[in-house]
């Protein structure tokens, strides 16, 4: 199990000592995680940073139903409750605290103080104060039937959502009611923004809405339609401001709950080939039908289609100052083409993917005779630099990159061997093989090219160039899955692609 932090920077792997898995469970605030098995055995961890808190066997019980920002856990234990600490105290709840299967309950932070939402159809909604099991609260007003309870600590909102997907909304300071809503055929997902001054409700496959959670209006439909066969919604940011919905096909941002969305709705499957800029300010998208494109990446807006290629494109390398694109095609995987962002085709030429720039973007390095060489072209005239002999090779070339602060380039071949290149000097500085005759998936050059990361064979590990020994030994949390690595731009942070997932690591951490 693999705890990141918001960037997505791997923070800890932790081993689950236990096979058999029963739930799983964040605390309200994400400060706690736990996992209840099926062998009575409750475990908690920290969950920022991967650290076990406890693991303790809960004799009796049969479900874990909620888990507070202190650690504490409510477990059902047939028609008891009880109330487990981190530190190993079990309170068994009195009588009256009823565990049928129409039990409603929350432990969440009220007023600054741990406490628990406790709800059964027919009576009403309760807080208590824990441990100490006092009643802090109660609603003047029974509920329906067996419900959802979400609270918002922020504002001390709690709603209640029924079966029918009614939407009660209490004000706690003031035990007042804020309003009903029901704006869907059904019981809908529900999810709090941040700052509690509004949420979002979705109904599967039909319909998203935002609230506001002042009065009994919706303050605005951003999204309605089939979205597909499945989906989530993640709500709230750092500042609470942001609600996200995903689906197969689409993704909507909203940058505030009042304004108005922004939508991308690209069909991923359509994508062929994807280069974010170097500055980091825009997308260039390459689609099936030839389409190539610049999309804004703070707004999601498309800010230009460039041009209709007859193939599309299978790889993309932008000018950091985006006065050309180069596109490598399908059609004809021996060329490469070279676009103005005015759709003005500026060159054809002779060399295949992997494409790299050197530190000032002066040289396009590709490769030639279908991946057997490098070859070096001149940005300013597209002319080939035939002024010095450069690296021919037996077997393919498979990966490439070159450092942004140094005249460093790394080239893997398929036979296992990885060249390092001084390419202002057009010189092979050192040949290794660091997994034998094992070929090298993925390869990344630290900016300053000091450093460089290998990936293949199931092993990651970090080199220096200089001396070309190895330094760091990745290999316990890679796979044998890696296709691309790069390093960050100040070369501090460690990125690779294994599988579906992007995992990370921070100074060799």
């Amino acid at each position: 199990f693999c705890v990141r932090d918001q960037p997505g920077v791997e923070i800890a792997q932790i081993v689950i000592p236990d096979a058999h898995f029963a739930q799983w469970m964040y605390s309200g605030s994400g400060s706690h995680l736990a996992m209840f098995a099926k062998t009575d055995r409750l475990l908690q961890w920290d969950a920022p940073t991967g650290r076990e808190l406890s693991s303790q066997t809960i004799t009796g019980a049969d479900r874990l139903l909620a888990l507070g920002d202190g650690g504490q856990a409510l477990l059902k234990a047939g028609d008891q409750l009880k109330l487990v600490g981190v530190d190993g105290q079990v309170l068994t709840l009195p009588d009256s605290f009823q565990a049928g299967n129409d039990v409603m309950v929350r432990l969440e932070t009220v007023g600054g103080h741990q406490a628990l939402l406790y709800a059964m159809p027919g009576s009403p909604i309760q807080c208590w104060n824990i441990p100490e099991m006092t009643l802090r609260w109660e609603l003047p007003w029974t509920v329906p039937d067996r419900g959802e309870l979400h609270w918002n600590t922020v504002h001390q909102r709690l709603a209640y959502i029924d079966r029918q997907g009614v939407i009660h909304l209490w004000d706690i300071p003031t035990l007042s009611k804020l309003g009903t809503y029901q704006g869907h055929a059904g019981r809908p997902d529900f999810c709090w923004f941040e700052d509690g001054s509004s949420f979002v409700t979705i109904l599967r496959h039909h319909e998203l809405k935002i609230w506001q959670a002042d009065r009994s209006r919706e303050s605005q439909l951003v999204w309605t339609g089939n979205p597909g066969e499945s989906y989530g919604l993640i709500c709230g940011s750092e500042n609470g401001t942001v609600a996200a919905f995903i689906s197969s096909r689409k993704i909507g941002v909203w940058p505030a709950p009042h304004a108005p969305p922004v939508e991308l709705e690209i069909q991923t499957s359509n994508i062929k080939a994807h280069r974010l800029t170097p500055d980091g300010k825009a997308v260039v998208l390459a689609t099936r039908d030839g389409t190539l494109a610049l999309w804004d990446a703070a707004t999601g807006q498309l800010q230009r289609s460039i041009v209709k290629t007859p193939s599309p494109a299978t790889a993309i390398l932008c000018d950091p100052q985006l006065r050309w694109i180069a596109t490598t095609h399908t059609g004809n995987p021996g060329k490469t083409s070279i676009w103005s962002l005015e759709g003005q085709l500026l060159a054809e030429l002779q060399v295949s993917p992997p494409l790299a720039l050197n530190k000032d973007a002066t040289l396009l390095i590709g490769c030639k005779n279908q991946g057997h060489g490098l070859i070096l072209i001149n940005t300013q005239d597209w002319a080939v630099d035939n002024n010095h002999p450069l690296l021919s090779t037996n077997s393919r070339i498979f990966a490439m990159d070159a450092a942004t602060q140094a005249d460093r380039v790394v080239v893997a071949e398929q036979s296992g061997k990885v060249h390092l290149m001084d390419i202002a000097q057009r010189q092979v500085l050192r040949t290794l093989q660091p997994y034998g005759n094992q070929s090298v998936s993925a390869v990344a050059l630290t900016p300053n090219g000091k450093r460089v990361a290998f990936s293949g064979s199931g092993r990651l590990t970090l080199w220096d160039t200089a001396t070309g020994t190895m330094v760091l030994d990745l290999s316990p949390s890679a796979t044998i899955d890696i296709s691309h690595a790069f390093f960050t731009r100040q070369g501090r942070q460690l990125v690779v692609r294994d599988r579906k997932q992007l995992r990370g690591w921070d100074n060799g951490q």
